[in-house]
């Protein structure tokens, strides 16, 4: 599919609250991800495996950390022209984006009234693995004024994300953004419901008229909330299920809270890990080729990070050690972390910089330095040890199997 009239937005403003303490002092879009990679990147080479060569990042938050991370990773990319990445922040005079409609409203301009046909709006916060070709493919052979990626949630979970039916020719036919009372929407005795993936294709010229409209009612319109709901009804509007190459339901996971990055992370590691970024054989010299998986520790690692002692089932960032007779263990460690010797960490997200004592224990919360580590029974929590020594603790419940 020629991917020719097709202009292209990656919403990456938001704050991440829920990631607190790790959006401190960067952008949720910006923090690292499997080793060298941040979230961002993921959106980013599915742009660059797809053929989308011209991208317009639209950020907000602590954005100079989005800047900085994908001038690192995607500087010999732009140099060969293989991609032209563009950053718009909000005006000044606008006073900051007030919602993900206003943020594309605002930079329209660049969509030439002649010349684009079609507008891809992506998250720059999510992980998953997707050639858009196929996803263009079919909104122009069905015609529709917008074609939304569908993913299939548990019915438990579908409070979280926008929830679409639609019939058998995939026309939409129901959106509800993040309904109070899911199992309503669900067919009897099915557990999964289809969830949208925030990942959008409009007609250009539609694209123009909705925000119009949803922006002279509330200066703050999202797309899930108000553009989709009201676009469902009257425009002809698609799912496109997304599946891999095998046919499966594709993996995608949206990052939103410390739960969801910390095993969304280990599901990059283990010896039977679910995802694995994709890096293309003649992409150029940079950082995200120098991550590596150790197949027999089940663990990932970032570029000159240094593992003397044990690291299991982990996910370790560039440029941290593990000292001898230490062991970390599903533990989630970003850039430049120091675990000294006899250190003991298990269920773990140690922030970048952080240095785990000697003889300090942290397992899933419990920190106690005289403490020795055993591997029996473990609390279902994790911890998160942030750059300025606190650690807090939360709840980990497990996920159920989705592909």
């Amino acid at each position: 599919m020629n991917n020719e009239g097709l202009a292209c937005f990656i919403l990456a403003g938001g704050e991440g609250q829920r990631l607190l303490p790790l959006t401190r002092f960067r952008a949720k879009p910006s923090i690292p991800f499997a080793g060298n990679a941040a979230l961002i990147d993921l959106t980013l080479l599915n742009c660059h495996r797809s053929g989308v060569r011209e991208i317009y990042i639209l950020v907000q938050y602590r954005y100079e950390s989005i800047v900085r991370r994908v001038k690192l990773n995607w500087r010999a990319v732009e140099q060969q022209r293989d991609m032209a990445i563009f950053f718009r922040p909000a005006p000044e005079s606008a006073g900051g984006y007030r919602g993900t409609a206003q943020a594309v409203w605002h930079n329209l301009e660049l969509v030439h009234p002649t010349k684009v046909r079609d507008v891809l709006i992506l998250s720059g916060d999510h992980v998953y693995d997707m050639d858009y070709r196929a996803f263009l493919a079919q909104h122009r052979a069905s015609e529709a004024d917008l074609t939304v990626a569908s993913t299939a949630v548990p019915v438990e979970e579908a409070s979280r994300f926008g929830i679409l039916q639609f019939d058998g020719g995939l026309r939409v036919t129901t959106f509800r953004e993040k309904p109070a009372v899911p199992d309503t929407l669900r067919r009897a005795g099915c557990a999964m419901l289809h969830a949208s993936m925030g990942v959008y294709l409009f007609r250009a010229e539609v694209l123009r008229k909705a925000l119009a409209a949803q922006l002279s009612l509330r200066r703050d319109a999202d797309f899930g909330r108000d553009v989709l709901p009201a676009m469902v009804p009257d425009a002809r509007v698609f799912a496109f299920p997304y599946v891999d190459p095998s046919g499966h339901l594709g993996y995608w996971r949206d990052v939103g809270t410390l739960e969801s990055y910390y095993q969304t992370q280990l599901e990059t590691a283990g010896r039977r890990r679910r995802f694995q970024i994709r890096i293309p054989p003649d992409f150029p010299t940079s950082p995200l080729r120098r991550s590596f998986w150790d197949p027999l520790t089940g663990t990932v690692c970032g570029s000159d990070c240094r593992i003397e002692g044990e690291a299991v089932d982990s996910v370790i960032g560039a440029g941290a050690r593990i000292a001898p007779h230490a062991r970390v263990t599903e533990a989630v460690l970003l850039e430049n972390v120091i675990v000294e010797g006899g250190a003991c960490v298990r269920r773990v997200i140690v922030d970048r910089g952080v240095r785990i004592r000697a003889g300090t224990i942290i397992d899933g919360g419990t920190r106690a330095g005289a403490a020795s580590w055993a591997g029996g029974a473990l609390s279902r929590e994790i911890a998160v040890i942030s750059t300025d020594g606190a650690s807090s603790r939360m709840p980990l419940r497990r996920r159920p199997v989705t592909t």
